[in-house]
């Protein structure tokens, strides 16, 4: 599109933007077929006999996922020369990503039902005496622990695999940038590019081994890792002739 700008200002210069959303579910029995695949996941299935007990959410599901971008040349115009090389040809960029939570599945920390798997992935069961909200969201506490118990010696717990979900992501990049004219065939060109301008705190996922031994483990629940950077600044000069 053409932007439009006040009258007597220099010839209309193109903005542009864009966005995409995608509503998606994937499903599978487990997400991890080797070894560091799935941090969140081990890589064998609670019963390999049975699949059914694990076919549930994928651990790379994201149920909603968008992203947007513009760039706008700011309409700032001067008669004074001068003055118009400084005020005069700014543009901005902007591209925004947000995508919802990841699932995860909380695991009881040992092999309690007696299979011999030592991957651990035996899952507790659930409280039925609990009540209240399961995801608490705090990063020191991201679940109730008190939601789950310990299944008995020789069986399953009755959680699901990946029935939980993690902190969504949101992330906003801009930049400004400018060409100033120094000669007919000589061009200086300024750019500031801000990377997690907002600098907000894009959480991982919380350690999710409910037990340890036969009590909670105290660092269940503690998110302990970030999945983007600070806010990072970045400046640069180019000549173009």
């Amino acid at each position: 599109m053409l932007c439009r700008f006040p009258p007597g200002a220099p010839l209309p210069r193109v903005c542009s933007f864009g966005a995409s959303y995608t509503f998606s579910k994937s499903i599978d029995d487990n997400t991890s077929i080797a070894a560091g695949d799935i941090t969140s996941e081990p890589v064998s299935t609670l019963v390999p006999n049975d699949l059914r007990r694990d076919r549930a959410l994928s651990a790379l599901d994201a149920k909603h996922h968008s992203v947007f971008y513009a760039s706008y040349p700011f309409p700032f115009h001067s008669g004074d020369r001068v003055l118009g090389q400084v005020i005069g040809g700014w543009k901005v960029n902007a591209i925004g990503t947000f995508i919802s939570g990841r699932p995860f599945t909380v695991f009881a920390g040992s092999n309690i039902s007696g299979t011999g798997d030592l991957n651990a992935p035996d899952r507790p069961s659930l409280n039925t005496a609990f009540t209240g909200p399961v995801i608490l969201g705090k990063p020191d506490r991201y679940f109730d622990l008190r939601a789950f118990l310990i299944p008995a010696a020789g069986t399953f717990g009755n959680v699901g695999r990946n029935t939980l979900t993690g902190p969504g992501f949101a992330d906003l990049d801009l930049s400004v940038e400018k060409a100033f004219a120094v000669r007919e065939n000589v061009n200086v060109q300024f750019r500031a590019e801000f990377f997690n301008a907002t600098n907000r705190t894009n959480f991982g996922l919380p350690i999710s081994t409910v037990f340890s031994g036969f009590s909670y483990n105290p660092a269940a629940g503690v998110i302990t890792s970030t999945t983007s950077p600070a806010r990072q600044i970045q400046l640069g000069l180019k000549i173009v002739f």
